[in-house]
């Protein structure tokens, strides 16, 4: 996660970098959009494995839902705390901040010690972390084809996050670049 974490903050100097000397065009954002989704999509899956680790069984249903409760609540809040701070600072400021956010989560991680799971019998002596990689994929695979529907259901929401999660980050740009309306309309879009 920590690395996720720090994967994400180079992806948005690397923006300020561009945004700073003028040269964010629409294909390279999108590609850094990419990678920084490439970041999230490491990072998020490990988050949610390791609250079992470190919480205890009783309290998991109410962990969940405070998780979800505030991730929901960041995915409404950001857009709009991003379209103000558009409104009143640069974009690399913007960025910046995005920056912040990162480093926070990885000094948040640096407190916290999450355990390691246990392995499988025999799992490190049969080929280490490529070993126990392949045969994780295998048996998630394998409940993935065993439940009838969940497979299409993710095939199809996965090209949906890949072709909708771009243009999402795009659309505040959009808004103010191309169609040279305020910060208003952008948290608005």
């Amino acid at each position: 996660m920590i690395s996720a974490d720090l994967f994400i903050a180079l992806t948005s100097a690397v923006l300020i970098v561009l945004f700073a000397f003028g040269s964010a065009s629409v294909g390279v954002v999108i590609a850094i959009v990419a990678l920084r989704s490439l970041g999230a999509a490491l990072h998020t899956p490990a988050s949610q494995a390791a609250v079992p680790m470190y919480v205890p069984a009783g309290q998991l249903m109410r962990v969940a839902g405070w998780n979800f409760f505030l991730s929901s609540g960041v995915a409404m809040a950001g857009p709009v705390l991003g379209a103000f701070l558009i409104g009143i600072a640069p974009m690399t400021a913007v960025i910046a901040v995005d920056i912040g956010g990162a480093l926070l989560a990885v000094g948040s991680l640096l407190l916290v010690r999450i355990p390691h799971p246990e392995s499988r019998a025999g799992e490190a002596s049969q080929g280490g972390f490529v070993a126990t990689f392949v045969a994780d994929f295998v048996d998630g695979w394998r409940e993935l084809v065993r439940i009838p529907g969940i497979l299409w259901l993710t095939a199809i929401l996965t090209v949906v996050t890949l072709l909708y999660m771009p243009l999402n980050a795009l659309f505040p740009l959009m808004t103010l670049a191309h169609f040279g309306r305020g910060a208003m309309s952008a948290s608005i879009v």
